[in-house]
């Protein structure tokens, strides 16, 4: 998808927790944009993928279908487009971070 797209990540974890992240000063910003288009199509994602047995052929076919969509707005934005368009809510400041 990431050289389809045009797209630069860099990926890393386990192997049955795979997380990536976007080699752009938007890194966070694509993580967001992922976070509310993926819930609009009923998934609660981000830029970590935990992987299990109960994801068949046709869940994952599916589910990168809307995310391949997705990483075609960002290489839009990367291209210059506004991201503030493709937002219907507020855009983050600042990533969450684990106080413990």
């Amino acid at each position: 998808m990431q050289k389809k797209n045009g797209i630069k990540i860099q990926i890393f974890g386990i192997e049955s927790i795979l997380k990536f992240k976007f080699l752009s000063e938007n890194n966070l910003i694509y993580k967001s944009i992922i976070t509310e288009k993926m819930l609009e199509k009923g998934y609660l994602a981000n830029t970590a993928f935990y992987i299990s047995i109960a994801h068949t052929d046709k869940i994952l076919k599916k589910y990168f279908f809307h995310l391949n969509n997705i990483f075609k707005i960002i290489k839009k934005i990367e291209d210059g487009d506004n991201y503030k368009k493709y937002f219907k809510s507020k855009f983050p400041l600042s990533e969450f971070t684990r106080f413990n």
